[in-house]
């Protein structure tokens, strides 16, 4: 009947919807414990079924939202901390779910001071003026701290492009090693090749202008071969 067949085609839909978010989520993880953050050892190692049955147990009469939609992790040693929100809008993301992550990183829930960078993870594009939004917020204005947001797309982040064979390593450089490195050539930074910020491995590992990254290739003949390059 059509009804036994919405409520499967209901539960397929599902299926589909928490395997992409735990996919997704999986991946952020994961470039959160590349960036250096500290991240648990039970969420990296949280498997589909156990995330699914969070998922229908927090449904409610049709309506649901993502367990664990926002993550928070900071640095050890250090206050440098990010918050992570996951947009379940469909259709284009308007601004509501910038402006519940501006207000996340401002007024943290655990009462600490300010995060200054996070990310949103969004199912579609974002509408111009939601883009618009995350300009504002990254600007410099006097009495507010300036923040700046990440975007992904969700289907971005369902597979790890570090994981692939044919991506060679990257290593982000502190800067003192930037420093040792020009140094040790004798070069300034801007006569480093170059990675745009765009790129899908500096936005993987965060990389802001000026910042170096360490790129390891193999090689037949030398084993390994080593380039650096300079975010702009």
């Amino acid at each position: 009947s059509s009804s036994v067949y919405s409520a499967s085609q209901a539960a397929m839909d599902l299926d589909e919807d928490v395997r992409n978010f735990f996919r997704a989520r999986r991946t952020t993880l994961q470039m959160l414990r590349d960036r250096g953050y500290t991240v648990q050892k039970k969420l990296l190692e949280q498997t589909f079924t156990e995330l699914k049955e969070i998922f229908q147990s927090e449904e409610v009469n049709g309506n649901r939202e993502h367990p664990n939609l926002v993550l928070y992790c900071k640095k050890p040693m250090s206050d440098d901390r990010m918050i992570v929100y996951f947009c379940d809008e469909r259709g284009k993301t308007g601004v509501k779910p910038v402006e519940t992550l501006a207000n996340l990183l401002i007024n943290p829930p655990d009462g600490t001071p300010d995060c200054m960078r996070g990310i949103i993870v969004v199912r579609s594009p974002l509408t111009p003026f939601a883009k618009q939004a995350v300009s504002e917020a990254a600007q410099k204005l006097p009495g507010r701290t300036p923040i700046e947001i990440d975007v992904f797309l969700e289907a971005e982040l369902l597979v790890n492009l570090t994981e692939c064979n044919l991506v060679p390593k990257h290593e982000v450089m502190s800067e003192d090693l930037k420093e040792q490195v020009l140094k040790r050539y004798s070069v300034k930074d801007s006569q480093l090749p170059r990675i745009q910020y765009t790129d899908p491995m500096a936005r993987y590992f965060g990389l802001r202008r000026g910042e170096v990254v360490k790129i390891i290739r193999a090689s037949e003949t030398a084993g390994r071969y080593v380039t650096y390059r300079l975010c702009v």
